[in-house]
């Protein structure tokens, strides 16, 4: 949608293995608003419009200071500095991904620029999941911040509904109308989950369960 409308869309992701490098869902984020280019060119553009954060990009053959934290603030105007650079261009949408995995310098980093960026032509998305966050996960901290100074809406992604799940089955197998008793057997055990459904769906291609025939897809009885 964000596409549709003109948007430029930067996307970083936080895996697990992360969880100690400092930005890395927003290093990434720029990563992907710079697919394509030479690393050469990567660096001169970084260089004009926010050289602080070459540090940051191993590839450019920069090393990260020995202490770190004394450049956050700096890394923090810098970053907010290149995204406004973007979105003098057109309208941007950043994507941070799976926060519970976050580091506390990322988190830092999503309340400086839900700040910085409130009057700028930049959206921010960020996304977790509640299971992970236990009482004194250091996320709850920053999501409480961003309530208090009115910086953030949350929206609770709700599971789906029976018959939302018999259309993400159709979609993907882009097949016709699925049964009732296949959707209702799938819906039991993934219970509206749409990351489990996908998997057993894979699971059951995987074990000839569901499997491809000339008219397209099949299935055993349940």
């Amino acid at each position: 949608a964000a596409h549709a409308r003109g948007f430029r869309v930067l996307r970083g992701a936080t895996l697990e293995s992360d969880r100690t490098l400092p930005y890395a869902p927003f290093i990434a984020a720029v990563r992907s608003g710079f697919r394509g280019i030479e690393h050469d060119r990567l660096g001169r553009m970084l260089a004009q419009t926010a050289p602080d954060l070459a540090q940051l990009f191993p590839e450019l053959g920069r090393a990260l200071p020995a202490d770190a934290s004394m450049e956050q603030h700096r890394l923090a105007v810098a970053f907010h500095g290149l995204f406004t650079a973007f979105a003098r261009e057109a309208p941007i949408l950043i994507v941070v991904e799976d926060l519970h995995w976050s580091d506390e310098a990322s988190l830092d980093l999503l309340h400086s620029l839900a700040r910085e960026l409130r009057d700028s032509r930049c959206v921010l998305l960020a996304n977790y999941r509640s299971d992970e966050m236990h009482r004194r996960h250091p996320f709850l901290r920053t999501l409480g911040a961003l309530q208090r100074e009115r910086l953030a809406a949350e929206i609770t992604l709700r599971r789906l509904t029976p018959d939302e799940v018999g259309r993400l089955i159709q979609e993907t197998f882009s097949t016709g109308p699925v049964s009732d008793e296949f959707r209702d057997a799938v819906y039991a055990r993934c219970e509206g989950n749409p990351f489990f459904t996908e998997e057993l769906l894979k699971a059951m291609v995987d074990t000839g369960g569901i499997y491809r025939t000339a008219t397209g897809w099949e299935r055993k009885p349940i």
